[in-house]
Parts: C-alpha cells; structure tokens; sequence
C-alpha cells in the first residue's frame, strides 16, 4: 500500500510540471476524455484463484494485471488515488467518464478531487439485474455453505451456525451480499449512475456551472429506428462482428443488464467580464463487438441538433471496428459537420502493452485509437471554440508501480475559446 501511495504522489508531481505548461486558463478550455475501466476481462489470475478467492471473501486478483474486485480493498483505493492524481496532472476543466462504476467509486474519487465536481443521472438497476444479483448470492452462499459442513464434519468440530438447513443458507447469503456490496459485480449490476457515465467540472475554471444533465438510453432511443435527416453516406454500417450464438446470446444479456446509452451535460463557460455562452458535451460508450450503425446514426441527429443551439463536444469511448476506415464507421457524424482534433496519427488508446491488457492473449496488431473527441460549432462568424490540438495524456504514467490505472489511456483536447 505504502508503494502504491507513492506511485500516486509520483503520478501527480511528475504531472504538473507538464500540465501547468499547457495552462488550465488564459482562453483554453481543457478536455479530457477517458474510460476508467470498471473491470477487465479476462482476468489475468487463474479463473480458479479468482473463484476460491470469493468463496473464502478474498480478492485474489492479479495485483497488477487485474482490475481490484473489491472496491473497498486498499489496493482499489490505492488505484482511486492513481487515478485522482492523472486527472489532476491534465489540469483539465471538463472530464468525461465512462465505466464509473456507481456512486461508491465515485465518491472516492471525488474525495482525492476536492477541485472538481460531478454531473450524473442516477439509475435504479432492472429486476432482471436484481434477480441475477440474488441468485450468484445464493450460488455463492450454498457453495459456501457446504465447504463449511464439509470442513467441520472432518475436523470434528459443531457447526457454527442456526440447526435449520435454509437458516444457515440465509445467514450465509445476507454475509456474502454484505461483504461483496462493493465488488465489481455487484456495481455493475446494481450500480447508481446511468450508463456508468460522469462529467467532472473543475472549479475556478471556464466551465462556471453545470445547467442541465440528462441520459438515455440506447435501447429506448433506437428501438423505433426512424429515418435521418442526414444522408448516409455509403458504407456508413459497419457489419456486426461474428460470434458463436452462446457469444451473442451472453453479450446482450450483458448489455440488457447495464445499458449503454448517450450523456448530455449543459454547462455554462465564463470568462472575466464576458457574458456566459452555453456548451453541449455528449458522453458515450459504445457497446463492444457490436454494429453500432443505427447508434452512430442516432448520435450524428443528437450532435446536430445539440450544435443547432451550442458549440457541441461529443466524446466517448467509441469501440470502432479496426479494420475499418473511422470515415466509413462514422461517416454520419462526420457528415452532420463534427470535426476530430488536430492530431498527428491515430492516438493509441488501446495499448496491448498496457499492464490490464498485456498477457492476456491480446494481439500486438491490436493497438489501436478506441476513444475519440469531436466538436461541432453552430454555423456562426465566430463560434464559440476553435480547435487547437487533441494527445494522449501521458502514456508512462500507465506503467508506474502499483495499481493499474486503467486499459484505456486518456485523450486531452484543448479548445482556443473565443474572446
């Protein structure tokens, strides 16, 4: 713990210098984009250590290549503080999140964020994640249950426990849904906030306050697909990746349980004696392994009706397909007037050399851009942001000792705001 802590001050002290260079003010804006990476499968330990850790009310994961199962453990708080403090070095002044867990996680780290604060719908889990949750309780809890029996019948010893068969299950059960409230299960499955989605603003910054908040989802938003406005271009629809029938069958059981859906964040930019303007942020997370054309057409119709009214910066963690072109994927929200930074090259996100990816039969081709930051501007004379320059927000601070960060790597784009 005591080394992980000091990768955390080391994060954020070798992150100033660079950070204060860029300046969090003096008509910059400050937009940093990244997926926390609630877990990651597959696990790096082996799927039996993992299994007898939770029997026994053990984390056993991989200390280095696995994300903490138990939020509460200090080696998920040590990550919280890594965390806070890669933030903290972007000197950023907007945030968008994915895969924030709930509002545990949140709290957490917010906590190590005294400067910042946070915009998030709440979210009430489905009875189907409910139903779920209970039954790995009680799978657990019996599994448990005869391990013990077993236990004290050849040691000779009485069992500790009520004489009623189903009071002990119980019993059992009400221990494991305490002890894992916290896991990286029980928060995706009953987790507080919609989509696993966050804005964080920084005080003192451009970004004054937050005006409105809302998200929806997906499967609400494209159930009844209508047409587009917007033309779409040819080869816009990327074909869905194909799986075996159990593989697609699991993945949207897995997508029914948490919803993806689209963030919208209004905030309200000051500067000095300028009166405030109005600024759209849309934060997403695209489902995995999926065609996500009729949800890249939905979200090119939201950022051009955002960018009817606002400057609009639309950002996310967007699961392109590689071996397609990113005009040809999304080739409408290209089209509805959404323009990328000024990059030079992709930006590699997704890092197979990263601790949480390395080791996990990932292919080194692999390498690729997954997380992106777009912006569309109301046709006016002068808008509102101009584009300056989008990068990675330091790459060596994913391969410090201690906690893993995340499997994603943060984009930080910064905007000229108009004076």
């Amino acid at each position: 713990a005591a080394e992980e802590a000091a990768a955390a001050k080391r994060l954020e002290a070798e992150g100033g210098s660079a950070a204060g260079s860029g300046g969090g003010g003096g008509g910059e804006l400050r937009v940093l984009t990244w997926n926390l990476a609630a877990i990651c499968f597959p696990f790096k330990a082996p799927s039996w250590q993992i299994a007898l850790g939770v029997l026994l009310g053990l984390d056993w994961a991989d200390s280095y290549g696995d994300v903490a199962l138990d939020a509460q453990s200090s080696r998920a708080k040590a990550r919280w503080a890594q965390q806070a403090a890669y933030i903290r070095s972007s000197s950023a002044d907007l945030v968008l999140l994915q895969e924030v867990s709930g509002k545990a996680t949140l709290r957490a780290l917010l906590g190590a964020l005294p400067d910042y604060e946070a915009a998030y719908v709440p979210w009430r889990p489905t009875y189907f994640a409910v139903q779920l949750f209970a039954l790995a309780v009680l799978l657990v809890a019996s599994a448990k249950l005869l391990l013990l029996e077993a236990f004290c019948a050849a040691a000779a010893l009485p069992l500790p426990l009520p004489a009623h068969p189903l009071a002990r299950l119980v019993l059992i059960a009400a221990v494991c849904a305490t002890r894992w409230r916290h896991s990286a299960v029980t928060q995706y499955l009953l987790g507080s906030i919609a989509g696993q989605l966050v804005v964080l603003r920084r005080r003192g910054s451009p970004a004054s306050a937050f005006v409105h908040t809302a998200f929806d989802a997906f499967v609400d938003a494209c159930s009844a697909e209508t047409s587009s406005p917007l033309k779409q271009p040819a080869g816009a629809a990327s074909p869905a990746v194909k799986l075996p029938a159990w593989q697609s069958w699991l993945l949207g059981q897995f997508f029914r349980l948490r919803p993806r859906g689209v963030q919208e964040v209004v905030v309200a930019l000051a500067q000095g004696d300028v009166p405030a303007c109005r600024l759209t942020l849309l934060n997403t997370h695209l489902p995995h392994l999926s065609s996500n054309s009729t949800l890249v057409r939905y979200l090119a119709r939201r950022i051009h009706a955002a960018a009817a009214a606002t400057s609009c910066i639309f950002s996310g963690d967007l699961n392109p397909d590689k071996g397609k072109p990113l005009r040809s994927q999304f080739g409408a929200i290209f089209q509805c007037g959404a323009t990328l930074g000024e990059e030079t090259g992709a930006l590699v996100t997704w890092d197979t050399a990263n601790p949480l990816i390395r080791g996990k039969k990932c292919n080194p081709d692999a390498d690729m851009q997954l997380d992106f930051c777009f912006l569309h501007q109301p046709n006016e004379p002068r808008p509102l942001l101009s584009r300056m320059r989008s990068s990675l927000l330091r790459r060596e601070a994913f391969f410090l000792p201690g906690a893993p960060l995340s499997d994603h790597i943060g984009i930080l784009t910064t905007f000229e705001l108009r004076e």
